[in-house]
Parts: structure tokens; C-alpha cells; sequence
């Protein structure tokens, strides 16, 4: 949406290995983007801050820098329910590094913000802490029926 990605289009994902980048990642390559480590791109997607590399357009959702389109993630229903749709075919596969019990969600959340983690860590009960979080200030929001556990899957393809 930010960068006006492309099929085709070479991408860098600063932070690729992080929360926010393994997902960017994936919805590049859905899209047909080859995803680069290094060298020219394209687009460069950052997700760390700091110096930047280059490219012909950079999106930054880190820090603003000179030249580049900075924004904040604001909720999007007609976006959320797309991403649970992909999560729901499998194409979108968030990776869980460690799960906790609802009682225990502000060391969830503690374990969320910490540094040097490289995924996400999750609630046990995603319709709980849908109860719990903001998710529920989203109209008509609903996890997802199927049968499998959000997150069940933890590898990147």
C-alpha cells in the first residue's frame, strides 16, 4: 500500500527475522516480490530504524528518516480480515516463540516488547484476549472458526 510493491519488484525487509518483518516478508513474496538480503531494491521496507539501505522508494515503520514515507499502523478491518484470511489458507503463517496462559498476559506483553526476541509471543486464548485487548474496540471483529490454532504453524516458508 506504502510502497506500491509490484510483482516482480526486488524488496529488502530490514528486521526480517523480527515480529513485524518474518510477516512482511511473506507478503512480499505473495506478491509476488522477490525478497532481497542485500543489495539494490526496489523497495525497501524497514522495520528497525536507524540507518537505512538504499532504495528507490523506502517505507519506514520505525522512525521517520529523510526520504522516506513513515507511517503508523492504524486498525483497517477490510486489512485485518484479508490477513486472517491468508493466516486461514496457511499463506500468512506468523511465527510463535513462546505462548502464555491469559492470566499471565502482562508478561506477554512484557515478552512482546522485550529486545533480541526474534518472534511474536501469543495468548493462549485468542477470543479472550480479544475480550481483553483493543482487538474487541474493532467492530464485528471474530477469530477465526477453524479448527487449527492460530499459530500453529511456526516456521517460515
Amino acid at each position: 500500500m506504502h510502497g506500491h510493491l509490484q510483482a516482480g519488484e526486488r524488496v529488502l525487509v530490514t528486521g526480517a527475522s523480527g515480529g513485524v518483518g518474518h510477516l512482511a516478508v511473506q507478503l512480499a513474496r505473495q506478491a509476488g516480490a522477490e525478497v532481497v538480503d542485500e543489495g539494490p531494491a526496489e523497495l525497501v521496507f524497514d522495520t528497525v530504524g536507524g540507518e537505512l539501505p538504499e532504495g528507490d522508494r523506502v517505507v519506514t515503520i520505525a522512525a521517520e528518516a529523510p526520504g522516506a514515507t513513515y507511517f503508523v499502523v492504524q486498525p483497517d478491518r477490510e486489512q485485518l480480515v484479508e490477513l486472517a484470511q491468508l493466516a486461514d489458507a496457511g499463506e500468512l503463517v506468523p511465527a510463535i516463540d513462546s505462548t502464555f496462559p491469559l492470566e499471565n498476559a502482562p508478561e506477554a506483553f512484557e515478552r512482546v516488547a522485550a529486545h533480541g526476541k526474534r518472534r511474536q509471543g501469543r495468548a493462549r486464548s485468542l477470543r479472550q484476549l480479544a475480550q481483553y485487548s483493543s482487538c474487541r474496540r474493532i467492530q464485528n471483529w471474530e477469530p477465526s472458526p477453524s479448527p487449527r490454532p492460530f499459530g500453529a504453524r511456526s516456521r517460515i516458508p
